[in-house]
């Protein structure tokens, strides 16, 4: 029973972080996300929005660390590499594998 009020509160807080993310509130969306991302560091869906908040505030090196290990976890999904090339591009971070794989998978 507790596990489902955690999973349920866990879920709650996601939908939260990604509605301030899609409302243009992305220093309200990293406080919800980043303790999720403590919490579950290899949930996709959290690295995700974490990494586009951190896209919006212009935080490049910290969005390419959070969605290259989600782009470990699932290479195939498009919607990392995409936001992982837009950290990668303007953080001129000698970050080449981020273009290279985006070209690729994309």
């Amino acid at each position: 029973m507790a596990t489902d009020r955690n999973a349920e509160e866990f879920n709650r807080t996601l939908t939260e972080g990604a509605w301030l993310l899609r409302t243009n509130r992305p220093t309200e969306a990293v406080e919800k996300l980043l303790p999720l991302y403590a919490q579950a560091p290899t949930n996709v869906d959290v690295a995700i929005n974490l990494g586009g908040a951190y896209i919006l505030l212009a935080k490049w090196n910290k969005a390419v660390r959070v969605l290259s290990k989600a782009a470990e976890l699932q290479p195939d999904n498009a919607m990392i590499w995409s936001n992982l090339g837009a950290a990668a591009w303007p953080s001129r971070t000698g970050w080449p594998p981020a273009t290279t794989a985006c070209d690729t998978r994309l």
